[in-house]
Parts: C-alpha cells; structure tokens; sequence
C-alpha cells in the first residue's frame, strides 16, 4: 500500500514539475503580469516576481539531483543538453560578470541532415555527426563545451578569453 501512495506522490511532484519548468507557464506569464499590472495588482506582480524564480529554482535543482548529468550521445560520443546548459548557468545567473564565467553560446545545425541521412544512410549519416563532433572538439580549446543536441545540431559553450588592449601593453 505505502509503494504505491509512494509512487503516486512521485508522479504528482513530476507532474508539478513538468507543469512549473515547462514552456506553457511560462509562455503564460507575461499575460498573466500584464492582466495583473492592468487590475491594480502590483502586490501580485512583486510577489510573482519573488515566487516564481524560487518555484523554478527549487524544482529545478530537486529534478537535477537524481539525474544522470553526465549522460554521452550514443552516435557522438560527446555530452548533451544537460552539460551544456550547466556549463552555460553561471553565465546566466550571474549578471555581475565577477566570476569569470562569462560564456558565448552557440547552436551548429547541419543544413538539410535529414536529406544527408537519406542520400548517405544511418550508417553514414552517423559517420558524418561522429566526424563532426569530432572536428568541433578538435578545433576548440580545452575549457570550451560541445554538445550534441541530437538531429544534426550541436550546442557550443565558449569560454570568454581576455581581450589584450593598448592600454595594457
């Protein structure tokens, strides 16, 4: 009895989260914060504006911990989404730039793949992703991230590099 009350708590905190990190609230919200800001609600925007971030930040972190953050492209053999969008969070949540973790993001499509795969076939449509995951690595430094994204694209994290100016020569 306690398993499955269990594994019915566990479905609704998914479905909670799937419901707070997915694209449909947050398509929803600046509506939302308008309609409140037009009725007199600006009590409703402050408090949004404090609750929400922590929704998502809670929900987010609790979804991270049970999961396999180091999973490898089957095809590639290079990381996923995952790793390039925690190689990407402290540029993002940290908009002082006193860390120097700056990054430049970068999605690479391969034009027209799904043509590649059918002129080349799996086999050879594949050959040509490892090929090009493999040069991507090759060509960037040791601190930059690539990723594959999966049908011919490929997520780049660049690593910002000082910049020399005549006033420091």
């Amino acid at each position: 009895m306690s398993g499955v009350v269990g594994q019915s708590i566990r479905n609704l905190g998914a479905q909670v989260r799937a419901t707070v990190l997915g694209p449909r609230l947050a398509a929803f919200l600046p509506a939302i914060m308008l309609g409140a800001y037009w009725f007199g609600g600006e009590g409703v925007l402050l408090t949004a504006a404090v609750v929400f971030p922590a929704l998502i930040a809670a929900f987010g972190l609790i979804g991270q911990v049970g999961g396999n953050r180091t999973a490898l492209d089957p095809v590639t053999g290079l990381p996923g989404r995952p790793q390039l969008a925690s190689a990407l969070t402290p540029a993002v949540g940290d908009f002082s730039g006193a860390t120097g973790a700056d990054r430049i993001a970068l999605v690479l499509e391969i034009d027209r793949a799904s043509d590649l795969a059918r002129q080349h076939g799996t086999a050879g449509f594949e050959e040509i992703l490892r090929s090009t995951g493999a040069r991507l690595e090759g060509v960037l430094r040791n601190n930059d991230v690539v990723t594959s994204l999966g049908g011919g694209r490929f997520g780049i994290a660049l690593a910002k590099t000082p910049r020399m100016t005549i006033e420091t020569m």
